[in-house]
């Protein structure tokens, strides 16, 4: 139990004058006994569990939001490793196509001067961005970014009640942490969906400019093999030359960098490509002011 004591205080005071005077006064103070002593670790304890229970649940709820997005992310990179798969397929097809059907005809118009000769780009993994996303992806995302902390189960002295403190405030922050890891893989979740999203953008573009091609070297075919060619039957062939060699460049341009983004430099030859099909609606019936406009289109060499 408590115990009462008095004590005498003592007080000086200056004056204005320089006179000092004294001032008593007795105070009653009350002295903790064993009783309130054993009241005060008693609730120390209760806090120290507090502590540590709120601990473990900081870091559970880390660790699990944290291995939801894990989990999410790795679907997608699967359904993105599977796309890039398929487009460097697609791509081999095309550059095929180029090499057996579009380029040949191209190469046999006899023009003065000027160079016809077109080769297929090669396609491997590396330029497709397989490569490169594998490497980036395993590189930027692991299982456990952050190191878990560890809590005591234990506690018997005045420290641990400070350490347990700590323990929680150290799992809190890393909850944080974990919340900060998780956006940032939503962040590649989202380049993920962007490329994919480009990689099927691109096939319709080139669908419809082959489409075209097609359409633009049957009709050249017609032309005489021989140098006797006509100026629009000249700046025809130079449009076909320029919307194959466009393709070309698309088809070798390095996809992603490595970041796991898609390039500065594959953007600008898409950029191109689409400028080339918006001038050309429909190669059923190109006009000669469509062909100027081909040959002033950047397409980011």
């Amino acid at each position: 139990m408590s115990s009462y004591k008095c004590i005498l205080l003592v007080y000086v005071k200056k004056f204005s004058s320089g006179h000092y005077r004294i001032f008593y006064r007795r105070e009653t103070v009350i002295c903790m006994g064993l009783f309130d002593s054993m009241k005060d670790n008693m609730e120390r304890r209760q806090r120290t569990r507090e502590y540590l229970k709120n601990a473990k649940e900081y870091i559970n709820d880390g660790e699990e939001l944290y291995q939801n997005a894990y989990e999410k992310v790795l679907k997608r990179a699967d359904k993105t490793r599977d796309a890039i798969r398929k487009h460097v397929e697609y791509k081999k097809d095309i550059s095929r196509r180029l090499g057996e059907e579009i380029l040949p005809t191209i190469e046999n118009f006899q023009v003065p001067d000027f160079t016809t000769k077109i080769d297929p780009p090669f396609i491997d993994g590396k330029k497709a961005g397989l490569t490169t996303f594998s490497n980036s992806f395993t590189s930027a995302v692991c299982m456990n970014p952050v190191p878990i902390p560890s809590i005591m189960d234990l506690f018997v002295s005045e420290e641990d009640y400070l350490e347990a403190r700590n323990q929680r405030d150290e799992a809190k922050q890393f909850k944080q942490r974990m919340k900060y890891e998780r956006e940032r893989l939503y962040e590649y979740r989202d380049r993920m969906l962007m490329i994919t999203s480009a990689i099927s953008e691109e096939q319709n573009q080139i669908d419809a400019l082959l489409e075209k091609l097609d359409t633009m070297t049957g009709k050249m075919k017609s032309f005489e093999k021989s140098g006797n060619h006509s100026t629009k039957e000249i700046e025809y062939m130079k449009a076909i030359k320029k919307i194959s060699e466009a393709i070309c460049k698309l088809l070798s341009a390095d996809f992603l960098n490595d970041n796991m983004e898609i390039s500065d430099h594959y953007k600008n030859i898409m950029e191109g490509i689409e400028q080339i099909n918006c001038a050309i609606p429909s190669a059923n019936n190109i006009t000669d002011s469509q062909i100027k406009e081909i040959e002033n289109i950047n397409i980011g060499w």
